[in-house]
């Protein structure tokens, strides 16, 4: 089978950053490796085909592969490298959490509007025909509703495929055929944004969600209760409410994709109806509550 070559512009300031991540040290770098996990993440989520993917992407000896039919350990049959387009990228100082003025910091990143290439190629006996075409939606999907880096779900390491649609309906078409049978479901929000940086700004204001007291040894703590749907900060639960740009219609605007593997419609609505008593943002999401909750 072939190889899969796609390239892409970033559309917002990416932070792929290392283990080491000191604003004076560490120097934002897309990888292969990174990009890997966030292609095994769309593959869980559109196939729901825990086996197949372990396959395809490698695996390591464990229990749970072992009650699958996966002995001992393989590594991916999934070749994943990128090169900048542009030469070597310049990292650019930017606003980290821009919706937290100067309390959100600032650091290096990848800047808007620099050009990439990936390529995804098959390793040992290469890829059989249903794979290829999994694949193949993997990569779209990641490339029109997907980013990378840190904030990636709040609006940072956004992407413009090459050959994505330009006006919303169409993007939008393209959008759900890839998500068709999953549980994720997406909608495009109402604002439109003059520059990046105001995007990433309403797309980071968010509120925190009501906590419960627990204990933990010798010492309690307030944790988010577990159905809010916006994430948690304190047991580093990731959103399943994912924020991304998307330019249509000559316009910046904001995608919103959920993930309703983990959570139920309702944690979704009634989470959105508590921020939209508080932030711009929650304001956005009840009118598309329709589109995500179907």
């Amino acid at each position: 089978m072939n190889a899969l070559t796609r390239r892409f512009t970033f559309l917002t300031a990416a932070f792929p950053h290392g283990a080491y991540q000191s604003q004076y040290f560490n120097q934002p770098e897309l990888r292969g490796p990174s990009v890997k996990g966030h292609l095994r993440w769309w593959y869980d989520a559109l196939f729901d085909d825990f086996k197949s993917e372990q396959r395809l992407f490698g695996y390591v000896s464990s229990k749970d592969n072992s009650r699958l039919g996966l002995e001992g350990n393989q590594s991916s049959r999934v070749v994943v490298r990128v090169c900048c387009l542009d030469g070597e990228p310049e990292a650019v100082e930017t606003d980290f959490m821009p919706h937290k003025g100067r309390d959100g910091g600032k650091k290096n990143a990848i800047a808007s509007g620099i050009r990439y290439e990936i390529t995804l190629s098959p390793r040992r006996e290469g890829f059989k025909p249903q794979e290829q075409q999994r694949l193949e939606r993997v990569l779209g999907a990641w490339l029109l509703l997907g980013a990378v880096g840190q904030r990636a779900n709040r609006g940072a390491g956004s992407l413009r495929p090459d050959n994505a649609p330009t006006a919303s309906d169409a993007y939008l078409a393209g959008a759900r055929t890839l998500l068709a049978g999953s549980k994720l479901r997406c909608a495009l929000l109402a604002s439109t944004y003059p520059n990046e940086l105001e995007l990433r700004r309403a797309a980071g204001d968010f509120i925190n969600g009501p906590t419960t007291r627990v204990s933990r040894g010798a010492h309690e703590f307030d944790i988010t209760q577990p159905w809010w749907p916006f994430g948690a900060a304190e047991d580093r639960k990731p959103s399943p409410l994912k924020l991304r740009a998307i330019h249509v219609d000559d316009q910046l605007r904001l995608l919103a994709t959920w993930d309703g593997r983990h959570h139920t419609a309702d944690d979704l609505r009634k989470g959105v109806e508590e921020l939209a008593q508080q932030k711009e943002i929650g304001r956005l999401l009840l009118p598309v509550l329709p589109q995500l909750c179907d």
